[in-house]
């Protein structure tokens, strides 16, 4: 028998197969949210407690991800830097351009979430 421990108890190949599927479920419930992905969508939860995405964006080719979620009505906002990789001078220079344009992205972020608190 297969078993998974790091999960506060050992669970077989059947009861591993109906968490999967419960999450599943879940995470593809439909949501008020267009952008909402599921993944605040916690099965153990009840539904009135799940977490939301309301928005999900990128800036540079998904370089930067930005998302604002609705938990029970307070929204906050999640920015990561998905980067790496060496550059060349030529590489800094045009990433330089690019994000001569962030802060105006990061703006628009801003002014998205305050219409979602209005």
């Amino acid at each position: 028998m297969n078993t998974v421990a790091n999960v506060g108890t050992n669970m077989n190949d059947a009861s591993r197969i109906e968490l999967e599927r419960l999450w599943t479920a879940a995470q593809n419930t439909p949501c008020k949210y267009a952008e909402c992905t599921g993944e605040g969508h916690e099965h153990i939860l009840p539904e009135s407690d799940w977490s939301h995405e309301a928005v999900n964006d990128s800036f540079d080719g998904r370089t930067v991800l930005g998302s604002i979620s609705d938990r029970l009505g307070t929204f906050t906002g999640d920015i990561s830097f998905e980067g790496t990789g060496e550059m060349t001078a030529a590489e800094f220079r045009a990433a330089a351009d690019t994000y001569e344009a962030f802060p105006a992205w990061l703006r628009s972020m801003a002014d998205r979430m305050d219409a979602l608190t209005a």
